[in-house]
Order: structure tokens, then C-alpha cells, then sequence
């Protein structure tokens, strides 16, 4: 049997390969039993925790990234000294890439709701010595509140909410929610550069509990979304978005102009004020 350490070395490198995907991910898919796997070379030099049982973590495990489109689009974005939500921050993904580029000068700030997984988060940024994120433990709405939200592994949006998806069979749990002007305003931020946002299956409230921000500071907005999710209505995006201009991020990172009406299943999309875009 091939060591684990020398199969994700191989896979790594097949990651950069044409063609390449269905064989690693054949691999990923029979991982699941290898449990947790520390790494000490995410994103390069960071380090991480990841469950192997979890579908997100065992990408960034055998492909390098989750998020490769985003971590790519910030390459672009971010500088050293800006502040940064990753609002959805799950485990850790983009709060450690993010950290890394906007130095200790920078601040991110992750928002994770359920617990165990912010618990994960916690672990990661603590391993990393990341003093420039602040951990905020709610999920983003509209207003501030309660809500029971689907917790499954490797399921579970994060920061973000998914209503509608509780019933037989499912495991819930009740999360605290805030707004992302109630945070801006409770640290007291006088910048505020960029918010990337997961809304698959949380709606829009995110976004129209930051209308204060976004006149004050027009950030940009990374937002992953997917129509198949409840809550997402591309008309209420661009209403909620007005000011901004839409372009869509391509897999390698690429920003391109997008028309507000054409929205594919699953979007990684970047919002510009007009000022800027």
C-alpha cells in the first residue's frame, strides 16, 4: 500500500495535470477511513487539520484547495494591512490564505456558527499563530437572533445559513446570529476592504445586514453562491447589489464581466462598487 504522505504528494502534482481530476478524485472519495491528516504545506507553509471524512477538507488535502477560483481571486485582492470577513469560514480555508496576505499589519475577521467546526477553525489559526484573525462564533443575517441551522459534516455552509433543509433524519443545531454592521460598529472598524461571502443556501439577509458598510466602506464582495440552494433569487442579488458591477471569477482565478441576468448553478462571483468596477 502507498504511504498516504507519498499518494497526496503524487495527487498534488496530477492536480496540475489536463485531464488529471477524475483519477485524484477517485482517490479522494476512497480516503475516508484515513480520519484526521495534519499538513504542513497548505498553501505553501501553513499548517492544518483535516478530516478526511469531510468533502471540503479532503479536497484541500488531496487537490491543494477547496476554494482554488477564490484563493486565486485574492491573490489579486488582497494587500498587506487590509481587513478582510470570510463569512462561512468553516474550518479555515480562506482565513488562513487570507491571513497570510494581509500580514499581521491586516485583520481577518472568520465567522463560524456551529461549534465543532469552529472549534476546528480555532485549532488551524492557533497553529499558524495567526494573531491578526478575530474569530467571531455566529452566523450573518439580516438582524441579530437565533435560528436552527442543518449541521451535518461536511455539509454545514459555516458562517452562512441554511434554513429548510431540517426534517427526519437530519441533524440540527441552534446557532447565534449577527449582522455585519452590528460587528463593524461593536469593533469599531474604520476599514473595511473586502467581504467574501458563501450563500449557498443562506439567502440574501447577509448581504442587507451590511447596507451601512457597503455605503461606508464599499468593500468588494466575493460571494459563492448556487441556484439549487433555497433562498438565492438572481433578481434580488442585483437589487441588494445596486452600485456594484458583477463579474464572474473563472477557475484559475480569472475576472470576467458579468451580465446580472446570467447566473450558471454554481457561481463564484465578484462585486465591484461602479466606482471602482
Amino acid at each position: 500500500m502507498v504511504p498516504v504522505r507519498l499518494a497526496r504528494k503524487l495527487t498534488l502534482q496530477l492536480g496540475r495535470v489536463q485531464g488529471a481530476h477524475p483519477v485524484v478524485e477517485a482517490i479522494r472519495r476512497r480516503s475516508t477511513g484515513l480520519g484526521v491528516q495534519e499538513v504542513v504545506d497548505f498553501d505553501g507553509d501553513l499548517r492544518m487539520a483535516l478530516d478526511l471524512r469531510e468533502q471540503t477538507a479532503s479536497e484541500i488535502f488531496w487537490f491543494g484547495y477547496h476554494s482554488r477560483a477564490v484563493v486565486r481571486c485574492l491573490d489579486r485582492l488582497l494587500q498587506p494591512g487590509q481587513v478582510l470577513f470570510d463569512i462561512g469560514a468553516r474550518f479555515g480555508e480562506i482565513t488562513l490564505v487570507a491571513a497570510k496576505r494581509v500580514g499581521r499589519s491586516g485583520a481577518v475577521y472568520a465567522f463560524e456558527a456551529l461549534e465543532t467546526t469552529h472549534r476546528k477553525l480555532a485549532a488551524n489559526v492557533a497553529a499558524n499563530r495567526l494573531e491578526q484573525v478575530r474569530r467571531i462564533p455566529c452566523g450573518v443575517d439580516a438582524v441579530p437572533g437565533t435560528r436552527m441551522v442543518d449541521a451535518r459534516a461536511g455539509r454545514y455552509i459555516g458562517g452562512t445559513l441554511a434554513e429548510g433543509r431540517g426534517g427526519a433524519g437530519r441533524l440540527t443545531a441552534q446557532v447565534q446570529l449577527t449582522t455585519i454592521d452590528a460587528v463593524v460598529g461593536h469593533y469599531r472598524l474604520e476599514r473595511l476592504d473586502g467581504i467574501r461571502l458563501d450563500l449557498e443556501g443562506a439567502g440574501l439577509p447577509a448581504l442587507r445586514g451590511a447596507a451601512a458598510a457597503l455605503r461606508r466602506f464599499a468593500p468588494w464582495l466575493l460571494i459563492e453562491l448556487s441556484r439549487a440552494e433555497p433562498g438565492i433569487a438572481p433578481g434580488e442579488l442585483a437589487e441588494v447589489l445596486c452600485g456594484y458591477r458583477l463579474h464572474r471569477i473563472g477557475p484559475d482565478g480569472a475576472i470576467v464581466p458579468l451580465d446580472r441576468r446570467d447566473f450558471g448553478e454554481r457561481e463564484v462571483l465578484l462585486g465591484l462598487p461602479a466606482r471602482r468596477g
